[in-house]
């Protein structure tokens, strides 16, 4: 499973991060399947390893905590 969203990097600049429910994400060959479907503008900067997506009162995915994670 995985959330993609823009987050702010340390230069307050947007970038995309992908947050993945596995136990370890490998970042290279994550980028090089990706490559191979999406430009590249739109395939993600980094790739955070989650247990599990914290979700909102809903039920939803909560992306401000996802945020957090980035950081």
């Amino acid at each position: 499973t995985c959330k993609v969203i823009a987050v702010k990097d340390k230069n307050g600049q947007n970038t995309v991060c992908a947050y993945l429910v596995v136990k370890e994400a490998d970042k290279a060959k994550i980028t090089e399947a990706l490559s191979m479907i999406l430009p590249v503008y739109m395939i993600p900067q980094d790739f955070i390893a989650v247990d599990e997506f914290p979700l909102n009162l809903n039920g939803k995915i909560d992306k401000n905590k996802l945020v957090y994670l980035y950081k």
